[in-house]
């Protein structure tokens, strides 16, 4: 009888849990695809507690949460591609106040990331209430962010005022109506077991230097120099009177010099082929004074560049609208380097004024010295939406 009675007893707790919410399972919230120069490079999926299509109350409530990301790219994503994409998403979409509260936690989660993110590679931040931010990659768990908060800030970068795109916000909150091939696809996606080795030693500390060896004092160094007894040994030197060989008994003959021959005309060289620099997978370690610069550069950079967007007047007429996101590279001094659209709209015209913007602004200012890099990348999101 006591038994059944703590087993009836044990089933009414677990029930009280489960209607709580302390254990209720997450549910797959929505699916979006994320491109860049019409190239697929992961699908996103947000997981909930309860389906809901209200990102102000999602971000409010205090239940479970998890972001997914698995990688569809055939190349992968280079660390600092994927590092700078948080960072970025994070300073447009939260607020100054947010930034220096997160600081320490935003490098610590991007020190997390030690190499090239592979295909299938799956990608996970889960929020455990009163435990913080748990991120793992195939279930290989690198670390943990002690804050309930900053789950938050990387969720704004998805689905916040300016997330990847506004397709990709209003995919993920779709309230559980997810495409059945979609989702399909997206849990095909598995990450091979020799990579789960790879991502083990991520978790390992590095390896301490190796003293140099000294050579032990009873075994003397060997030298391919002549012996000097004026050295260390308080004798003075002795000159050696050895004759020295005649060698020119020996020396060859001269030859006769060759007649000129007439010199071939030069041919055109080929154009050498342009360098292309790869992007460094060993970005230095983040620290809080170089991403809180990188925050500042990047914020006063998007300023200026707003300042030169105008909307083109024949768009506005024939009620043009559309999204578009630029990458641009500079120099250290602010200058262009290169620019492409990585994201474009239908309209050729909104493209065209986004590039133009960019243009407008340049040279900017020189790049602060607390961010490494011969070169500076970020991404600039532009958003058409005529006024009502």
């Amino acid at each position: 009888m006591r038994r059944s009675t703590a087993f009836v007893a044990l089933i009414g707790l677990l029930c009280s849990l489960w209607a709580s919410g302390l254990w209720a399972a997450t549910q797959l919230n929505g699916l979006a695809v994320h491109n860049e120069l019409g190239n697929e490079q992961f699908i996103g999926a947000l997981y909930l507690q309860s389906y809901s299509s209200d990102r102000n109350q999602i971000l409010s409530s205090d239940g479970r949460k998890r972001m997914e990301l698995r990688i569809t790219a055939d190349d992968g994503i280079t660390a600092r591609r994927f590092s700078r994409m948080w960072i970025e998403g994070v300073a447009i979409n939260n607020s100054g106040t947010v930034l220096n509260e997160q600081a320490d936690n935003m490098v610590a989660f991007s020190n997390l990331f030690k190499g090239r993110l592979e295909k299938n590679d799956v990608i996970t931040f889960s929020l455990e209430p009163g435990d913080g931010v748990f991120i793992a990659i195939n279930d290989v768990a690198l670390g943990t962010i002690g804050s309930d908060e900053f789950f938050n800030v990387l969720l704004r970068t998805w689905i916040g005022n300016v997330p990847l795109s506004s397709a990709y916000r209003a995919s993920l909150l779709q309230a559980g109506d997810v495409s059945s091939d979609l989702r399909r696809r997206f849990e095909s996606i598995e990450p091979s077991d020799s990579r789960r080795e790879e991502l083990i030693a991520w978790t390992q500390p590095p390896e301490p230097a190796q003293p140099a060896q000294t050579a032990r004092a009873s075994e003397p160094t060997p030298s391919r120099e002549a012996p000097r007894p004026d050295i260390g040994i308080g004798l003075p030197a002795v000159a050696l009177d050895i004759p020295r060989p005649d060698l020119r008994a020996s020396e060859p003959e001269p030859e006769p010099e060759p007649e000129p021959q007439p010199r071939p005309r030069p041919q055109p060289q080929p154009e050498p082929a342009p360098v292309v620099e790869e992007e460094e997978d060993d970005e230095p370690m983040l620290t809080a004074e170089s991403l809180r610069a990188q925050q500042v550069y990047f914020s006063s950079l998007l300023r200026e560049i707003q300042s030169r967007t105008e909307y083109p007047r024949r768009a506005m007429q024939r009620n043009q609208e559309g999204e578009v996101r630029v990458s641009v590279v500079i120099n250290r001094a602010g200058q262009i380097i290169s620019t492409e659209v990585l994201e474009e709209s239908r309209f050729s015209m909104l493209n065209r004024a986004a590039l133009d913007a960019v243009s407008a602004a340049a040279p900017f200012p020189e790049v602060p010295s607390a961010i490494g890099g011969r070169q500076y990348e970020f991404a600039v999101p532009f958003n058409f939406i005529l006024p009502d």
